[in-house]
C-alpha cells in the first residue's frame, strides 16, 4: 500500500509503502489528510481511501482542510462554532489572520468588511 499526507498516492512522488501484514504508524499533531491506495499485480492501483484527521484542541480556531486542489490557495477551513464573545473574538481574528497571510483581499478592504 502507499501512504501520502496531504496528497493522492497515486500522482505523488514521495510516498511510504507498507507492505502487506506490517503494521504503519505515524504521530499526528496537526489537522491533516492521510491518503491510502493499495497496489495490485504489481503497477496497477486500486481505488484510494482517504483519511482526515482534525486536531479539536485548538479551541475556536480555523483547521484547515488539507486536500489536494487545482488552485494551492484555495482552502476550505472547519472551526466550532463560538458559544460566547471570547470564542467569537478567537475565531475572528484567525479568519483575518488567514485573510491577511494569504494577501488575496487587501488589508483596507478586510477592515472596510468588517466596520460595515
Amino acid at each position: 500500500m502507499r501512504v501520502t499526507k496531504n496528497e493522492d498516492p497515486r500522482n505523488a512522488k514521495q510516498f511510504v509503502t507498507v507492505e502487506k501484514n506490517i503494521p504503519w504508524e505515524t504521530i499526528v499533531t496537526e489537522s491533516c489528510t492521510y491518503w491510502m491506495v493499495a497496489k495490485i499485480f504489481r503497477a496497477n492501483l486500486a481505488m484510494c481511501s482517504r483519511l482526515v484527521l482534525l486536531i479539536w484542541m485548538k479551541g475556536y480556531k480555523l483547521i484547515a482542510e488539507t486536500a489536494p486542489k487545482l488552485d494551492p490557495g484555495e482552502r476550505e477551513y472547519r472551526f466550532r462554532n463560538p458559544v460566547d464573545k471570547n470564542g467569537l473574538v478567537v475565531l475572528l481574528k484567525d479568519i483575518i489572520g488567514q485573510l491577511k497571510k494569504d494577501e488575496r483581499i487587501p488589508h483596507g478592504e478586510i477592515r472596510s468588511a468588517l466596520t460595515k
